[in-house]
């Protein structure tokens, strides 16, 4: 449970929502809060509800639907450095959680794309929640 946080963000800029979509904002400690469960979701701990990804076309989506155990709602953390991790889904081995182009920056949405390496905006690391004032 914690913050995601992507390798290519400056501090405290965290894997956050906005209604139903996934994306950098400043960290908060409130809505961009996240448990990875066992069984393989990703819940926002605030409003209980599932990251989720309809498809695993390039540029697809990733947002928060009701939980319901599909597929597309289906993770696990494939390990590409110290702390860091690709999010990948459930739908077709080998497509991960991205941020478009190769930065970092607060306001890109979470989309997906084919894994590779090397590819610092598709790397994540979990981060104690810290909550701004």
């Amino acid at each position: 449970m914690g913050q995601l946080v992507n390798r290519k963000s400056a501090g405290g800029v965290c894997l956050g929502m906005k209604g139903t979509t996934i994306k950098l904002e400043k960290c908060n400690g409130k809505d961009d809060v996240w448990t990875h469960f066992k069984n393989g979701t990703i819940i926002n701990n605030k409003f209980r509800v599932c990251m989720q990804s309809k498809s695993s076309a390039t540029g697809t989506k990733v947002a928060l639907a009701e939980c319901s155990a599909t597929k597309g709602q289906f993770w696990t953390e494939r390990p590409t450095a110290p702390d860091y991790f690709q999010i990948v889904t459930g739908l077709k081995d080998g497509v991960c959680v991205d941020l478009p182009g190769t930065g970092g920056n607060e306001g890109l949405k979470a989309q997906m794309h084919p894994c590779r390496l090397g590819r610092d905006n598709m790397e994540f690391k979990w981060q104690e929640a810290i909550v701004s004032m």
